[in-house]
């Protein structure tokens, strides 16, 4: 079974770099990046006048309805780094409930088989959302109960056999391949820099947007917003 969503464009910018010799950033620039596919006339900076979008848009609660998907966290069971997956498949699940209108049910997308199946990144090493969606248009993905998140990849050891992308199991017999299941897909994937085209693209539905992290950020405990001073855009 597919689904496919019509003309939808993600996106993704930016990278995150600290001195911390613990840290290494989960947003990844692959060698191997795919290129954009996007129709010109869908290009958020092409469908929007930036002096025509309203100051405020909260896909959380919108006209009365909510849009966003569950808050994860891909820490647990052990640390993955894995942000380039959980937020490619979370923004796209979140527009899904946008074309949807919040209709019953909530689709929630695997990042697991990002990390067990998209071998031009790195797993739990980092990735790159825009090989995300270039591997979603192509081989599409299924929802997060064909395959839990195990905060390990391809990286690590795992495969992506039938049973790494859907599986099912029974209190008599070992786990096994579920078929048939629904694949999610994108026909459009792209990518957008600076603040105002960004804001352009939020009229459409929430976007992957990575940021540098710097030793501030990561020691920052305020819970007022931070103001990055560095100047850092990496």
């Amino acid at each position: 079974m597919k689904s496919s969503l019509l003309a939808i464009a993600l996106f993704a910018v930016a990278n995150g770099r600290t001195s911390n010799p613990n840290f290494h950033a989960c947003l990844q620039r692959a060698e191997k990046q795919k290129s954009s596919i996007l129709d010109e006339a869908n290009m958020p900076e092409n469908k929007y006048d930036i002096k025509d979008v309203p100051s405020s848009i909260d896909w959380r609660y919108t006209n009365g309805q909510r849009y966003a998907t569950w808050t994860r966290n891909q820490h647990i069971p052990n640390y993955c780094g894995a942000c380039w997956a959980f937020s490619s498949t979370s923004a796209l699940a979140d527009r899904i409930m946008i074309q949807n209108k919040n209709e019953f049910p909530e689709v929630d997308l695997s990042p697991q088989v990002l990390l067990n199946c998209e071998r031009d990144d790195q797993g739990c090493h980092g990735g790159d959302p825009n090989n995300a969606y270039a591997y979603i248009q192509q081989h599409g993905i299924p929802s997060e109960t064909c395959a839990p998140y195990q905060a390990t990849g391809w990286d690590t050891g795992n495969t992506c056999d039938d049973i790494d992308i859907c599986k099912n199991c029974s209190p008599s017999t070992p786990c096994v391949a579920q078929f048939p299941y629904q694949l999610f897909y994108v026909k459009e994937h792209g990518a957008v820099t600076g603040e105002d085209d960004m804001v352009k693209a939020l009229q459409d539905g929430p976007i992957v947007c990575g940021m540098c992290v710097t030793d501030e950020f990561e020691n920052y405990h305020d819970f007022s917003i931070f103001k990055d001073t560095t100047g850092c855009t990496e």
